[in-house]
């Protein structure tokens, strides 16, 4: 994960709040890795509605996930795929810019 420190790659982080680590084992060394491998995307991803509901890869090979806004609540989630059936992550805080990217914060841990 060293393109974290690199300003000249553009990124989008999907951050799991505290509370979002309360109802998980933490994993850790390698496994925590994959864990937030699943969180980041080596790209600025655009504002939802603009990415049409596209699935991006992850930093993890073995994830996908797709931001939607929901056009009758307005609320924004990420989806992760290959498993579509977990209960999708709600986006708590919308696209803030950060330096070389951009980050959400989300209710959720992608395990």
């Amino acid at each position: 994960m060293d393109l974290l420190g690199n300003p000249d790659v553009e990124i989008t982080v999907f951050v799991p709040v505290n509370k979002a680590f309360h109802s998980i084992a933490v994993p850790t060394g390698d496994s925590l890795e994959k864990v937030l491998e699943r969180h980041i995307v080596e790209q600025k991803l655009p504002r939802p509605g603009s990415t049409h509901g596209e699935r991006v890869s992850t930093l993890n090979p073995d994830t996908q996930i797709k931001v939607e806004r929901n056009l009758t609540t307005g609320n924004m989630v990420v989806k992760r795929y290959p498993i579509a059936n977990v209960t999708p992550a709600k986006v708590l805080r919308e696209g803030d810019d950060a330096q070389n990217g951009v980050f959400y914060l989300i209710d959720r841990v992608f395990v």
